[in-house]
């Protein structure tokens, strides 16, 4: 772990403080959610940023996507259009974990949108809106960002980080066995990811990789039973960190596999994405900000081809300031 020497004075100044908190950036399955529903390389720059222990961040974001997107990545569909808003209540607890700094998350998300495409040689259209299946993630940096109170967050020098998350999709969100889109995937999605970080002054690099891993769905369109592949994911991130905690980060994701089974039968379903996204971090005080998330794909081949702009509001307390 780096560290810096700093007066007692300015330590603790307003001006230290209001850089600290302003910089602090918390972006946990936000843009996972609202800016790649249905890619296999959603971006979340930032991912294992160090904070202080006992923060406490919530959030509120809206989403407006556009092309070929489905919250189910099983889905064979090429030829449909959609727009799809959605909007998602978060919250963040930092803690310590054996000594190491752990964020926990929870996502509620809410979605609506139309779709349009041809379906047995008929062109259809649909609407959907309701609850998505909400998210569950808990990320630990095990090496170079030890569990900091704020007292000596302070003076920590943030270096290289090395750390891993688990996120969860319940399945509990709006779905009909009898519909070809839903919101909700009628089954559990795993993502284990590992992440590595690197500063140097005011720029950071990082390089995440990862895999979703999906439980069958017994119930889906048709009376069919869908089972499907891994989804491997990798992601590279650039961020600039300006004055006053604005920052900016350019991320480019690939993602590869998804290949879906029906009813044992493989079908030609195996997904190759890519994607590029831009965040922007506007600090509006020591406990405010907002995220400005911009993402479009680069490349695919079956699934995902849309593009994203999102917000959101982020608000924090806790952690002794």
């Amino acid at each position: 772990m780096k560290t810096s020497v700093v007066s007692a004075t300015d330590r603790w100044s307003p001006r230290r403080q209001l850089r600290l908190l302003t910089g602090l950036a918390i972006c946990p399955a936000i843009c996972l959610f609202m800016a790649g529903a249905a890619t296999a390389q959603d971006l979340e720059p930032r991912a294992f940023s160090p904070a202080p222990t006992g923060l406490n961040f919530a959030m509120l974001a809206y989403g407006y996507s556009s092309g070929n997107v489905f919250f189910d990545t099983s889905l064979p569909i090429e030829d449909a259009e959609g727009e799809l808003h959605s909007a998602a209540t978060v919250y963040v607890r930092t803690f310590s974990f054996f000594g190491a700094s752990a964020k926990a998350a929870g996502i509620v998300p809410f979605a609506w949108g139309d779709w349009q495409g041809e379906l047995d040689g008929e062109f259809k259209t649909t609407s959907r809106t309701g609850f998505a299946d909400p998210i569950v993630q808990l990320s630990v940096n095990f090496v170079g960002a030890p569990a900091l109170p704020m007292r000596d967050f302070v003076t920590y020098g943030e270096g290289t980080i090395v750390g891993a998350s688990l996120q969860a999709s319940i399945p509990v969100g709006q779905y009909y066995s009898d519909k070809l889109v839903n919101l909700g995937a009628n089954r559990w999605m795993f993502r284990p990811r590992l992440g590595f970080s690197s500063k140097f002054g005011r720029w950071v690099f990082e390089l995440i990789g990862g895999v979703k891993l999906f439980t069958e769905n017994s119930d889906s369109y048709g009376g069919h039973v869908v089972q499907q592949e891994p989804l491997w994911s990798l992601q590279a991130d650039l961020i600039y960190a300006f004055k006053r905690g604005f920052w900016l980060g350019l991320a480019a994701g690939m993602g590869r596999g998804g290949q879906s089974t029906v009813d044992g039968v493989k079908k030609d379903t195996y997904q190759q994405n890519g994607r590029l996204g831009v965040i922007l971090a506007i600090p509006m005080n020591r406990s405010q900000s907002v995220k400005l998330v911009y993402i479009a794909g680069l490349k695919t081949r079956i699934g995902a081809d849309f593009d994203t702009l999102n917000v959101a509001y982020q608000f924090r307390w806790g952690g002794g300031f």
